[in-house]
């Protein structure tokens, strides 16, 4: 008998890998077709038949030209956040006014941890794609930093500076993220509206993974797995981000589980949306 996927139940990387599979299976078709559609915005097309190889290659950059008009111009990325008064009153209006200011400063700090901004970058995807991806508001702890200590042969004056250093960063710490992954890079159903799983296929230097895998064993002992670091701390290593509303696990490409803890939040970040312009076909 087949083995059924039980979200409530603890996931293996044997389960994880299965899953992923699958939904390339799903996805295959239209990640093909958005890697045509990047050979033209990034002008890397075929331009002449194969017996044609030798002649010269002059591109307009028309679709990318015009992919970044309509986000530039028709895309509204900044939000507008509303709190109504409590009550009556001028007090109510002045806490409704700062709580307002709170909300519009964290989407702008969680936003700028991005290389590009989030919202701009959703609904270039939604343009170019059809379909994007978004994740969050969730909490990061990816910039925050341990109290230095001091060291054997430091001079006073240089423990005052990594504590000012560090004391600066944490005055201005934000703990929460948001991003606009690109959308090949993130499997979830395709035919449900809020995914019960989502699939990140992930990127980062091997002492970033260390740092990653070892905060998570001081959140939870029982979640760890460990990562052994090679000798090159900025080898790039490839994982599996597994979420759901019940779990979180990150594993190696490989197949191997660095850690899989409860997921504390009750609910899964990524979400997704198509633009709606076309429909199901028969054969579907």
């Amino acid at each position: 008998m087949a083995e059924h996927f039980d979200l409530d139940a603890r996931p293996s990387g044997e389960q994880i890998t299965k899953l992923q599979d699958r939904l390339q299976l799903v996805w295959q078709g239209a990640h093909s077709d958005w890697r045509d559609t990047d050979s033209y915005v990034n002008s890397n097309y075929d331009m002449w038949p194969a017996h044609f190889k030798g002649r010269p290659k002059l591109y307009t950059g028309k679709a990318s030209s015009k992919l970044r008009a309509a986000t530039d111009v028709l895309v509204p990325f900044s939000p507008k956040f509303h709190r109504p008064p409590p009550g009556k009153g001028e007090k109510h209006k002045a806490d409704a006014n700062t709580v307002e200011n709170f909300l519009a400063r964290v989407w702008t700090v969680a936003g700028g941890k991005e290389a590009e901004e989030p919202g701009k970058a959703m609904w270039h995807h939604l343009m170019r794609y059809g379909y994007a991806v978004s994740a969050g508001m969730f909490f990061d702890e990816s910039y925050r930093r341990e109290r230095p200590r001091t060291r054997g042969d430091e001079k006073p004056e240089e423990y005052e500076a990594r504590m000012e250093i560090w004391q600066e960063t944490r005055r201005n710490w934000c703990p929460f993220r948001y991003e606009a992954p690109h959308p090949a890079s993130v499997l979830m159903n395709p035919f449900e509206a809020i995914p019960r799983v989502a699939l990140v296929s992930k990127r980062m230097f091997a002492v970033e993974l260390a740092e990653e895998v070892e905060r998570a064993g001081k959140r939870n002992r029982q979640a760890y797995e460990g990562y052994a670091m090679k000798d090159d701390p900025y080898e790039v290593v490839n994982c599996i981000e597994f979420w759901s509303a019940y779990w979180r696990g990150l594993m190696l490409r490989s197949g191997a589980m660095l850690y899989v803890e409860p997921n504390r939040w009750g609910f899964q970040p990524y979400t997704h949306g198509f633009a709606g312009w076309g429909s199901s076909a028969a054969e579907s």
